[in-house]
């Protein structure tokens, strides 16, 4: 009874973090639309009211980054999954059987101590606990995920409208109230493109850069465990039966 009524919570739990992400993402997207009602040659008798309901979605998207740390159903399920596994291989009247043959065999038999299984070695508190926060913190990183990948959509739209605004300021000689805001975030953007430009030209890539400290981890750890010096007496003794077979 208790692993469906956890089935039931999970379900719960999920529907509650699925409608606090989706409302964070739907916040998002109508604090740009508000932005872009603002979007007038002269400043709207309306740009009060607009302000006030901009900033009520900006507190809804902040607080929607609390339910990415609800536990999703998906997780929910795997630490049920995980708890029956564990309750099977120790309290199951299968394991009960299997651990009195085996210590039949090694102790009344065989006359062998006592040991531990391979499951309990392997498997202990401190590691099942580890374990579980590591899924719960990849859980969470999926939640953020799901927030801030429509955080880029809205910054590439922002900054195509900037852009385009700016030309249009630059080509018509327009005088617009927010200019100042259109300015400094052109300025942000030729920030990005030069050090885009830099990197392109400079920089070697990521995937480089990774490779390149995934190799000094490998040599500090080699020199550290004396790898090295094993490899270089086998080096020494190849040469030297080498040089006695080219002697022949």
């Amino acid at each position: 009874m208790r692993f469906f009524l956890w089935i039931y919570v999970a379900n719960i739990m999920h529907r509650v973090r699925w409608l606090g992400v989706n409302v964070g993402r739907l916040s998002l997207f109508a604090i740009l639309l508000g932005y872009l009602s603002l979007a007038q040659p002269m400043e709207p008798v309306y740009s009060a009211v607009v302000h006030h309901y901009i900033n009520l979605l900006w507190l809804c998207f902040g607080l929607s980054f609390i339910f990415a740390f609800v536990p999703s159903e998906s997780f929910i399920l795997s630490m049920l999954a995980m708890y029956r596994r564990d309750e099977f291989m120790q309290n199951s009247i299968v394991s009960k059987i299997a651990r009195l043959i085996k210590y039949f065999i090694k102790h009344d038999l065989l006359g062998m101590q006592y040991s531990k299984s391979i499951y309990r070695k392997l498997v202990n508190n401190k590691r099942v606990k580890l374990l579980c926060w590591a899924m719960y913190g990849y859980d969470v990183y999926k939640g953020f995920k799901f927030i801030l990948n429509f955080v880029w959509e809205i910054i590439v739209l922002y900054f195509g409208f900037v852009c385009a605004t700016w030309l249009y300021v630059y080509f018509t000689h327009a005088n617009l109230y927010y200019y100042g805001l259109i300015h400094s975030s052109m300025e942000l953007v030729w920030a990005v493109v030069s050090f885009l430009i830099l990197k392109i030209l400079l920089v070697p890539s990521f995937s480089a850069i990774r490779r390149m400290i995934g190799r000094i981890i490998i040599a500090v750890l080699k020199d550290k465990f004396g790898v090295n010096r094993f490899e270089d007496r086998i080096n020494n003794k190849l040469a030297m039966y080498e040089k006695e077979g080219d002697a022949i």
